[in-house]
């Protein structure tokens, strides 16, 4: 009879480690990063859904709903991706904002941003007045 063991080591991603990165779904985010898939992994245990791919965000990516915004990010769409598991709405674009810029109602506003108008898009998901006009 044959006997193997399996071993899972988790390293905390840096900077300079291997962009993206898979991590079970139990670890923390490390901050400035995004998740921008979710998965079932056999290294995370049993289970579905028990692994996302994390990475450090470029000036625009599609990050699951669950992920962590980073500070000077805004959201500018939302929207269903088989990337992020199951659920609706279950995906977001965020984008590093120009002077001017459309943003989800549920995004954050960046210091020095003031809200310019209210406005219904389908881009946003459901609702009205879900987007905003915002400038500097």
């Amino acid at each position: 009879m044959l006997l193997t063991t399996a071993a899972v080591v988790l390293v905390a991603p840096t900077a300079a480690s291997a962009n993206p990165v898979d991590i079970c779904i139990s670890q923390p985010v490390p901050s400035g990063w995004v998740v921008i898939s979710i998965q079932t992994g056999w290294a995370c245990g049993g289970g579905t859904y028990n692994e996302q791919t994390i990475k450090i965000p470029g000036p625009s990516e599609n990050v699951c709903a669950s992920s962590p915004n980073p500070p000077g990010y805004v959201v500018v769409a939302i929207q269903n991706h088989w990337a992020c598991g199951g659920g609706a709405y279950n995906q977001r674009t965020i984008k590093i904002p120009g002077s001017v810029e459309y943003v989800c109602a549920s995004s954050p506003i960046p210091p020095g941003y003031y809200i310019v108008s209210s406005h219904t898009h389908w881009v946003c998901g459901g609702g009205s007045f879900n987007q905003y006009k915002i400038s500097r």
